[in-house]
């Protein structure tokens, strides 16, 4: 109470003072009134980025079939970066990114134009520099399905500890899954992100990630709308939308989740041939 009484007197005496240089008079309650909700509008901020701190915003988009560096596809994901500071985000097949002070990468490139990029908040996470947990570059099959795995800790202190796995799976009956899965090493003690394109009809995320061997509870976090694919983007003005049945872009992770994904339905245009929508989740630890 004496602190929220002093933080009361310190929003009041400033008002109390305008109002007597202005008008000669000064409505107490009023003013007392104003200056509770500031107060109390500066707790709840305080409480959100609290709040914030204990959860992971997580995207993944595949941009298509690109046969050069795409700048309009570049410059959607510095916006995507930009808008609400994802904690990880893969993407699939963007040529030319460069690393920023904000943004680390690592990158997996099979060919040309083969490869799965996993972006990082700087801010919030670090690679693990011990070399047994150097991050694996992947190629699922050969020269095709690119795949990284990689581990993280937080900057802070305050967190789980991470494999981050990023991938491209090829569509179709493939082994694609079998071979991540014998690379994959799950310490006791991390939780597990895995953000990719799976190329999947019909496997659901708890059965990903048991063919994937990752143990414990899996988020609710289910891509319950189509995200694949544009087919025939010509114009700004027609698109062929994606097929209604297709979902292969999934966020599986055991953090603490129970909640759809979102699909983003704002594009770059033009949207290239293939282009899927990117999905964003955010979970907590």
């Amino acid at each position: 109470l004496s602190v929220a009484a002093g933080a009361l007197g310190d929003e009041l005496a400033p008002a109390l003072a305008v109002g007597d240089q202005e008008s000669g008079t000064c409505d107490d309650s009023s003013l007392l009134q104003q200056s509770s909700t500031r107060v109390q509008q500066r707790h709840l901020g305080a409480a959100r980025d609290n709040n914030s701190s204990k959860q992971l915003t997580l995207l993944q988009w595949n941009i298509g079939h690109p046969t050069s560096q795409e700048e309009q596809s570049l410059s959607y994901v510095q916006d995507l970066l930009s808008d609400g500071a994802p904690d990880f985000f893969n993407v699939v097949n963007l040529i030319g990114f460069n690393a920023t002070e904000k943004y680390g990468k690592v990158t997996s490139v099979c060919t040309e134009f083969a490869l799965t990029t996993v972006i990082y908040n700087t801010d919030r996470w670090q690679l693990e520099n011990e070399l047994s947990s150097e991050p694996q570059k992947l190629c699922l099959s050969d020269k095709a399905d690119p795949a990284v795995v990689a581990r993280f800790k937080p900057t802070t202190g305050g967190g789980p500890k991470l494999v981050v796995v990023g991938a491209h799976f090829a569509l179709g009956p493939s082994s694609n899954v079998d071979t991540l899965k014998a690379r994959l090493q799950i310490p006791s003690g991390y939780e597990v992100v895995f953000l990719a394109d799976t190329n999947a009809f019909l496997t659901s995320n708890e059965g990903f990630a048991d063919q994937l061997g990752i143990q414990g509870d899996i988020a609710q976090t289910p891509t319950n709308t189509s995200t694949c694919c544009y087919m025939f983007p010509f114009f700004d003005f027609f698109e062929v939308p994606p097929l209604s049945f297709f979902m292969p872009d999934r966020i599986i992770t055991t953090l603490q989740g129970n909640t759809p994904i979102t699909v983003i339905e704002k594009l770059p245009k033009p949207s290239m041939m293939g282009m899927h929508r990117p999905i964003q989740v955010t979970v907590g630890f």
